[in-house]
């Protein structure tokens, strides 16, 4: 549980730094970015309760939290978003949960209760988009 903890902390404290550094991630985790933002995907071969939101990543490390909303994307898939602060810094975060089917949900228990029922085949990512607030 704690190094959950510790990938956590660094999704939320990564949001300024990782345009020049390479973390080290668990197995079946990538992280990539651009001049837009970093995109961190979870990947997960079985239902599990570990797996949970950024919005808790970020809330648990400190930062202070904007309501959580549902936008659509350019291909009309839902996505949860929210804005993270610390000081004078603001970041954008999106997250979507996908199985391999293409089916997605906005949020971790919906996810994982269809998962769990065999609702949706595995594996199944979390994906994690985080960029400065207006779009960078």
């Amino acid at each position: 549980m704690k190094s959950l903890f510790y990938l956590c902390c660094l999704i939320a404290a990564a949001a300024p730094f990782l345009q020049h550094r390479t973390p080290t991630l668990p197995p079946g985790q990538e992280l990539a970015w651009s001049e837009h933002g970093d995109v961190l995907v979870r990947e997960v071969s079985a239902p599990t309760r570990s797996l949970h939101s950024s919005f808790d990543c970020f809330r648990g490390c400190g930062y202070r939290m904007g309501p959580r909303r549902v936008e659509k994307d350019a291909a009309g898939r839902a996505w949860a978003v929210f804005t993270v602060w610390r000081g004078a810094q603001r970041w954008k975060v999106s997250e979507v949960f996908l199985s391999r089917e293409g089916a997605s949900w906005t949020d971790v228990s919906s996810w994982y209760w269809s998962a769990w029922f065999h609702r949706s085949g595995g594996p199944w990512r979390a994906i994690t988009r985080v960029e400065p607030e207006g779009g960078g």
